[in-house]
């Protein structure tokens, strides 16, 4: 990826203290090639026995254990699976490393996704360069 690309690392906290959590969606994707999304968790300090992350491909929804998160990395395609990351609860922390790859990370020319792209990148990483 890109050097310049913000979604390819990122470390995310998350806290109970402001409800965080990112209701269902899919990626965009501003590259040619195949677009993978990677979860590394680092910590998973909730109260409900399985992990805040879900997910949803072919609009099945996978629960997953959250005694087996831990130091896990999740990997799927973020632009294809529809993925949330449910309601921290109050006194609860999560702490991740999201990664992103791509088989050919060659840029779109087609500036609509472009644009969204960094209208998502200035507000959640207060970046705007795709």
């Amino acid at each position: 990826m890109p050097v310049e690309d913000t979604n390819r690392l990122s470390l995310l906290l998350y806290d109970g203290n402001d409800e965080d959590g990112i209701n269902w969606h899919v990626d965009g994707s501003i590259y040619l090639g195949q677009r993978w999304a990677g979860i590394l968790v680092l910590i998973e300090r909730t109260k409900e026995d399985t992990a805040k992350l879900e997910l949803q491909p072919n609009l099945v929804t996978t629960i997953l254990p959250k005694s087996d998160i831990e130091n896990s990395l999740v990997l799927f395609q973020g632009d294809h699976v529809r993925h949330r990351l449910k309601p921290m609860l109050e006194g609860e922390e999560r702490i991740v490393l999201s990664l992103l790859f791509s088989d050919w990370p060659q840029r779109t020319r087609n500036i609509f996704l472009r644009r969204y792209q960094s209208r998502v990148n200035q507000a959640f990483y207060n970046n705007p360069n795709p």
